[in-house]
C-alpha cells in the first residue's frame, strides 16, 4: 500500500574534412599544439578551444556524454583529446589502453549536435586521423560505421537538469540521474526509467520499472524551493504521458495536482 501511494504521489555520437596525419609532441599540454608539417594540411584553428561539442550531455539510447578540450567521457569509456578541429568537427584521443578513437558530430538544430565514434580501436593517433569521416548526411539513420557496419549516430542533447537526491515531506528520499528516478520510503522502493523531457516546460516522462506504465513528472521552481506533481499516472505509453494536461501551478503548496498540493522536494 505504502508502494502505490509513493508511485502516486511522491514519485518522486559531421561533415569533416580529412584531418592531416602524424605530429610530434614536444610539450607537456593535456591536447597536443606541437605540429610538424607531414606534408598534408593541418587545420588552421587545430586545438583552438573551446571544443563546440563542450558540455555535460544525454544522449540517445539513454546514455550520456561529458566533453571538453581533453577529454570525451561515455561513461563506460573514456578517450583522452590530444587534437580536435571545431571547423572540420573531429577529435581524437587515445583510449587508455594503447588504441585509439575518432570522433565527427554535426549541428542538430541550435542546442544540440549529432556524434559519431567513427574509429574506437585505431591502433596510433595517424590511424584516426586518417580514418574516413563518418557522412552526415542522414545522421539520424545512418552514416556511421564503414562498408557493410554502417548505423545511425548519436544524438547528444540538454540534460532535465535535475540530477541529485531530494526528500520530501512525507519522508521520501528521490534519487535522479540523467536516465532514472528511483523512490525510497522506507523498505519500498519504486523505479522509473525516464523517457523524455522538456526543460522548458517542466516536465519529464517516466516509465514504472515494475508495472511498465507511464507517468508525467512536472517540476516548478519557486523561489528556492522545487515542487512536482505526478498528475498523470498509470497510462499505458508515453505518447498519453507527453500529452496529458499540465498541472495548475499557481499555489503548489496547497493545490493543483490532481486536486492536491504537489509534492516539495528538498535538495540534500
Amino acid at each position: 500500500m505504502i508502494r502505490s501511494t509513493l508511485r502516486l504521489a511522491a514519485l518522486g555520437l559531421v561533415a569533416c574534412g580529412s584531418p592531416s596525419t602524424d605530429t610530434t609532441d614536444t610539450d607537456t599540454d593535456a591536447v597536443d599544439t606541437d605540429v610538424v608539417d607531414t606534408g598534408t594540411d593541418q587545420p588552421a584553428d587545430l586545438n583552438k578551444g573551446p571544443i563546440a561539442v563542450a558540455g555535460d550531455w544525454a544522449a540517445s539510447f539513454m546514455g550520456t556524454a561529458v566533453i571538453d578540450d581533453v577529454s570525451w567521457d561515455l561513461g563506460y569509456a573514456l578517450a583522452n583529446l590530444t587534437k580536435f578541429s571545431n571547423g572540420e568537427r573531429w577529435a581524437v584521443g587515445s583510449n587508455g589502453d594503447g588504441t585509439w578513437s575518432r570522433f565527427d558530430w554535426a549541428a542538430d538544430g541550435p542546442d544540440g549536435w549529432w556524434y559519431c565514434q567513427q574509429a574506437y580501436d585505431a591502433a596510433t593517433e595517424s590511424t584516426a586521423l586518417t580514418t574516413p569521416p563518418a557522412d552526415a548526411t542522414d545522421p539520424e539513420t545512418t552514416g556511421c560505421g564503414a562498408g557493410d557496419t554502417v548505423f545511425g549516430w548519436t544524438r547528444l542533447f540538454a540534460t532535465h537538469g535535475r540530477n541529485g537526491q531530494y526528500t520530501d515531506d512525507g519522508g521520501a528520499t528521490h534519487t535522479v540521474t540523467t536516465w532514472t528516478w528511483q523512490t525510497t520510503n522506507g523498505t519500498d522502493t519504486a523505479a522509473f526509467a525516464l523517457g523524455s523531457w522538456d526543460v522548458g516546460a517542466g516536465w519529464i516522462t517516466a516509465k514504472d520499472d515494475e508495472s511498465g506504465t507511464w507517468s508525467r513528472l512536472t517540476l516548478l521552481d519557486v523561489g528556492d524551493d522545487l515542487w512536482m506533481c505526478a498528475g498523470a499516472v498509470d497510462l499505458v505509453d508515453e505518447a498519453a504521458a507527453i500529452a496529458a494536461p499540465a498541472p495548475a501551478t499557481d499555489a503548489p503548496e496547497t493545490g493543483g495536482c490532481q486536486g492536491e498540493a504537489w509534492t516539495k522536494l528538498t535538495a540534500q
